[in-house]
């Protein structure tokens, strides 16, 4: 049975190749989906968040680029703000807290194997966790994926330590870790509580603990969560009515009608998971032949917390409208726990299919190429200037809102009207303005914020964070209105470029991008704070 010795190792060890050249890629630079060449760009929105935390003091209501950010709960953000008020402003820092969570999650994970059922198992099940592709991508990110997976791990380690809760730390530990699950992912941190009230019900009487026991569990939970929401929606119903439940959850994750969608989702999910780590479907495979009888099962509350816990999950994500890979680490534990607890195998044979997972994991890698873009945008941060800057169909995946620079705002091409119909809130607000409407900022400003303040909102600053383009043409416009902005633009626009000829200075870029620099703007009179080597 692995002791606190054997904990410490394996915690250390993790953490050691979680860490391990983490500065390799800046902020959203990642791959969070390596088959898919997706970019890790809500890691800039996270950052945005913790750094204005960190700046303006406000740990209550976060903040992206001015506005309220109520699409994920705060744990993240507050853990990451934390990190940066202790270590300083690095990318080692912002991430701290999905590395020290993802090894945690890994030491959770061997201790339940090897106290549950070996040495060997513990070894196995953990390695494999370390080893997932999936585990060291996300845990080296400023993501809320690897956070609400160790949540959930943690949570329900303790229940299967103390399967009839006789301990009360056990309830007490078990409802806080799930009520964090809770408040960093919101939904998909339910799936863990889920999971549990599932397994209880479904247990026999006599192996059920007392509901009492349960209940206090779900009291703590309740009473750790429910704070938050209560503030927000004294302070701020409106608008956190409008983002958490009518965006996030009712818009972004309720599953279209359409015949056929769960499925696929099922099927794009296992696909991707025997594609980039066959050695977890593997063990998960095992796992389910060993576990095919209900009636056994009901027989071992270990066993059937883990069944529970994948089910649950599995539908979950798969259910969910938005299909996003990093949501399968919260899926790695429990199918690697589910396989390994059948399995049971010696240290050697553990040892042989960690060499074997390590070979895949190394063969699989994909080599995300640098962002241009944000190498821009540093680049344009270094010369002070004391101008907002624009950027237009920029692709540096919101690096720019992680800079110290005096205002940022996006303009994005849509001719269709996309934005607006996903978030038609942002425009009665002038979150969102189109390229008519931002010409006579001033003249709107007293509409918007009257609109602002209805929303329980008494700053203007979120106002025009985003500008909605119907045709490249229309970006002449905003720069002659506004003359003492600098713009970042595709070099073939050549309507602005020609309207910019008297007003702007031009200053190539990378990929057929310029930068657009106000002849009026002058330079910061404090010099900035220098950014790190690594950003």
């Amino acid at each position: 049975m692995p002791g606190m010795v054997h904990s410490a190792v394996v915690f250390l060890a993790a953490f050691s190749v979680l860490a391990w050249n983490v500065n390799q890629y800046g902020i959203a630079a990642a791959y969070s989906d390596p088959g898919a060449k997706l970019r890790a760009q809500d890691e800039s929105i996270y950052v945005n968040s913790a750094l204005r935390i960190v700046e303006d003091g406000d740990w209550l209501t976060p903040k992206v680029l001015g506005r309220p950010y109520y699409q994920k709960p705060p744990m993240l953000m507050w853990l990451s703000a934390l990190s940066v008020s202790t270590f300083g402003i690095s990318l080692f820092s912002v991430r701290l807290p999905s590395l020290l969570l993802g090894a945690l999650a890994v030491t959770a994970v061997f201790l339940w194997c090897g106290r549950l059922h070996s040495l060997g198992a513990g070894l196995l099940a953990a390695g494999l966790l370390l080893l997932s592709p999936f585990w060291q991508i996300l845990s080296r990110l400023c993501y809320t994926d690897i956070p609400a997976s160790a949540f959930g791990v943690l949570a329900l380690t303790c229940v299967a330590f103390d399967l009839q809760l006789e301990r009360r730390r056990t309830r007490i530990a078990a409802g806080f870790l799930a009520a964090a699950g809770v408040m960093t992912k919101g939904p998909a941190g339910i799936l863990v509580v889920a999971a549990l009230m599932v397994w209880w019900i479904v247990l026999p009487a006599v192996l059920r603990p007392a509901m009492w026991k349960f209940g206090e569990l779900l009291a703590v939970l309740c009473a750790a969560v429910a704070p938050w929401y209560a503030y927000q929606l004294l302070v701020h119903p409106h608008w956190f009515q409008a983002d958490m439940i009518q965006l996030a959850a009712l818009g972004a994750g309720k599953r279209p009608e359409q015949a056929g969608v769960f499925d696929r989702q099922v099927f794009y999910y296992a696909q991707r998971l025997l594609e980039m780590d066959p050695a977890t479907v593997l063990l998960a495979v095992v796992g389910l032949a060993g576990s095919w009888r209900l009636s056994r099962l009901r027989e071992q509350p270990e066993r059937l917390l883990v069944v529970c816990w994948v089910l649950l999950t599995a539908v979950g994500i798969s259910a969910f409208q938005v299909r996003n890979l990093p949501y399968v680490v919260l899926l790695l534990p429990p199918l690697l726990i589910w396989g390994a607890g059948v399995l049971n195998p010696r240290v050697l044979i553990a040892a042989g299919v960690l060499v074997l997972a390590a070979i895949l994991r190394i063969t699989g890698d994909v080599v995300a190429p640098p962002i241009k873009a944000a190498e821009d945008m540093r680049a344009y941060y270094k010369l002070h200037r004391n101008a907002e800057l624009i950027a237009v169909e920029s692709g540096d995946e919101f690096y720019a809102s992680t800079l110290p620079l005096p205002r940022v705002r996006y303009a994005f091409l849509d001719p269709a009207g996309a934005i607006l119909r996903t978030v038609p809130h942002y425009a009665s607000m002038g979150v969102v303005l189109n390229s008519d409407q931002f010409a006579v900022l001033p003249t709107l400003m007293p509409q918007f914020r009257a609109e602002l303040a209805r929303y329980d909102w008494n700053s203007t600053e979120p106002v025009g964070t985003v500008l909605a383009l119907r045709q490249p043409q229309d970006l002449a416009a905003v720069i002659r209105t506004h003359p003492g902005s600098d713009f970042y633009i595709p070099s073939a626009w050549k309507s602005a470029l020609e309207e910019s000829s008297d007003s702007h200075a031009q200053a190539a870029a990378s990929d057929g991008r310029i930068f657009l620099l106000s002849k009026t703007a002058k330079l910061r009179r404090d010099a900035p704070p220098d950014l790190p080597a690594h950003w």
